[in-house]
């Protein structure tokens, strides 16, 4: 049949109403010996997250049978978001490949139009299951060629496109990283900029002038906001306002800013050193993110992602790890944005 040692991946799409007839196709396609069929009540374990799986189990999947019938292509709800993404992910592939096979389950007529377009396959006749058997050799035997030259081509198989996984024991799934992303991707530079010491110069309008204060970087704002309103209150409101009824305005605003002159200087050395700190211990950060950034380039080439348990896994080291601790394994302080589903890391 193949010249591997591993199995088919099928999944399994259908309805809830159309369990009982699924069982039988998933015993059937269990018994060829060849075939590994996924089906949601076996393969998902109490306590994982079904909506997480069923997409795993998609992506991971060599054939998706959809099987149709006059209750499920008027139903709404996930078995048609199952459906969406399988015509999804099948725009992924090679033109020409087996990838999604129709199964009718009775005389019904499907409802996407993408699935008009692929030969279907009539389970309640009787030549139906062996048909889909045929096509699923088919699938089987293809993948078999290709992971076979890719064997060949390279002595080292982690080198060739697809490489058979210790993880996994796949070989045809398991792809270079560099395939989400060409290269990795750097640190953001967050580092504020030294325009921010200009700030004190429109904080002091009244009402607005706390907006700014607010949307800068320093950390401890509530502090400056305290002073700065205090700052406010006593040169508008405050002794000049009292001072405006006794004596002449020039001497009342005098004595006003006089009054005021120690807290604006609180204010300024605060909101200055608060900043300076700021853009310090920032600019230390990114400098030691791009080091590790550096260092990590080369490692990121070598790396492959194993689609199958979401891991990543380094030939060189033969070590593999969670996708969601790849920063890690790279030696890496700052998280690397990934979503994987969209193959985008």
């Amino acid at each position: 049949m193949s010249t591997t040692n591993r199995k088919l991946h099928v999944f399994l799409c259908h309805s809830s109403q159309d369990k009982p007839i699924v069982r039988q196709i998933y015993q059937r396609l269990l018994i060829e010996g060849w075939i590994d069929p996924w089906l949601d009540e076996v393969k998902i374990l109490a306590g994982q997250d079904f909506h997480l799986e069923i997409n795993k189990a998609t992506r991971n999947a060599d054939v998706i049978i959809i099987c149709l019938s006059s209750a499920s292509v008027i139903k709404e709800g996930f078995v048609n978001r199952e459906i969406r993404q399988a015509l999804d992910i099948a725009q992924e592939k090679r033109e020409g490949e087996i990838y999604i096979v129709p199964l009718r389950l009775d005389d019904c007529d499907p409802s996407f139009e993408q699935l008009k377009k692929l030969h279907w396959v009539n389970y309640f006749e009787e030549d139906g299951y062996e048909r889909m058997k045929k096509s699923l050799q088919q699938r089987f035997e293809r993948l078999g060629e290709k992971i076979k030259a890719n064997i060949e081509a390279s002595d080292d198989s982690y080198k060739s496109a697809y490489f058979v996984c210790p993880v996994c024991n796949r070989n045809d799934r398991c792809e270079k990283i560099t395939k989400f992303s060409k290269e990795l991707q750097p640190p953001q530079n967050d580092v504020p900029s030294k325009a921010w010491y200009l700030l004190p110069l429109f904080v002091w309008v009244p009402f607005w002038g706390q907006l700014p204060l607010w949307l800068s970087p320093i950390r401890n704002k509530k502090k400056m906001l305290t002073l700065l309103v205090l700052v406010c209150y006593v040169t508008y409101f405050g002794v000049a306002g009292l001072m405006f009824q006794a004596v002449d305005e020039p001497i009342a605003f005098t004595i006003g800013g006089l009054a005021t002159a120690p807290v604006v200087y609180i204010f300024l050395s605060n909101y200055f050193a608060e900043l300076g700190s700021v853009i310090t211990d920032k600019t230390k950060l990114f400098s030691i993110q791009m080091k590790e950034y550096k260092n990590a380039k080369e490692t990121w080439k070598t790396l492959y992602y194993c689609h199958r348990d979401d891991c990543v896994f380094d030939p060189l080291s033969k070590k593999y790890t969670p996708i969601e601790d790849l920063s890690k394994l790279l030696g890496l302080s700052y998280k690397l944005s990934i979503d994987v589903e969209k193959g985008r890391i």
